[in-house]
């Protein structure tokens, strides 16, 4: 495997490194999307492992700065977030079929990257997959009394001097915090995941520990999406003992495995024999690998 450092978009203004395989490559890449303000690496380098770790397997993957953080300059400032993200992420899948010639893309992220690269996939019926770690959840029977329980639980460790709440200062926090995250909609959700499944889009739900009043049991996405119990291409893993960010490198390498075999299991049947793929710059073909 090596990493390339890359430049696409308007005036060439956002940044990325692609992970290339050192041997044959598969016809499907993978496009990760940063979270919030955090970089091309993903939160304690989440990103830029399962990049390597999906490298290894035949996989391009592209992670890149969205405009304005990082190393990316400011290409779509004059469009709102709204507006300019599937703008960024369309640059992206152009790049990597104008670059190495592969039109077919997994898309996916942490959080609000998950839920970007999920509405984005609605739109480019180039996406086949969608990989999303702590994306929008909603109740269903069971989940409330999970929450309480949880809740409690905590309440007693605190009695028992054993858990301390996180203390904001100075009004920062869930309600004063410069980033303030709000999950898609029901409706939302509920309309692009009918759209995704009737093209039979590879769809990974990963939920951590972390969202525990969000997502507290791994049954509960099938029942608030009920269309999900005969999908073929669904996947749901409930990782209760990870955060939201892997601090521990067994953490980072245990989300990063779930997701990578998970995917190349469901590209071994789209693509059992990866080829070698050419590289296409300023009008000179070369070849990327051979098998």
């Amino acid at each position: 495997m090596k990493e390339v450092p890359v430049k696409f978009g308007r005036s060439s203004s956002l940044l990325g490194v692609v992970s290339e395989p050192e041997t044959a490559v598969r016809s499907v890449c993978c496009i990760l999307v940063t979270a919030g303000l955090t970089l091309r690496s993903g939160p304690f380098r989440l990103y830029t492992t399962l990049a390597r770790r999906l490298a290894q397997q035949g996989v391009l993957v592209l992670r890149f700065d969205l405009d304005s953080i990082g190393d990316s300059g400011a290409c779509y400032s004059d469009y709102s977030l709204n507006e300019r993200t599937p703008l960024e992420l369309q640059a992206a899948v152009d790049f990597m079929h104008q670059q190495y010639g592969i039109n077919q893309v997994v898309m996916g992220g942490l959080c609000s990257g998950a839920e970007a690269a999920f509405r984005y996939a609605e739109a480019d019926r180039r996406v086949m997959g969608v990989l999303m770690y702590d994306p929008f959840a909603h109740p269903a029977s069971g989940h409330r009394w999970r929450v309480q329980r949880h809740r409690l639980y905590r309440r007693m460790l605190r009695f028992l001097g054993l858990f301390e709440p996180i203390r904001y200062a100075n009004g920062t926090g869930p309600n004063g915090s410069l980033v303030q995250y709000q999950y898609m909609s029901y409706d939302e959700s509920k309309r692009i995941l009918a759209n995704l499944i009737k093209r039979q889009v590879y769809l990974h739900f990963v939920y951590t520990g972390a969202v525990h009043e969000v997502f507290n049991h791994p049954k509960q996405l099938k029942k608030a999406f009920p269309e999900l119990v005969d999908a073929e291409y669904s996947q749901v893993d409930f990782l209760a003992d990870i955060s939201h960010t892997p601090v521990f490198a067994s953490q980072l390498e245990n989300m990063t495995e779930v997701v990578a075999t998970k995917l190349v299991r469901f590209l071994d049947g789209l693509d059992p024999e990866p080829e070698a793929l050419s590289v296409h710059v300023d009008g000179v073909t070369t070849s990327l690998s051979s098998s």
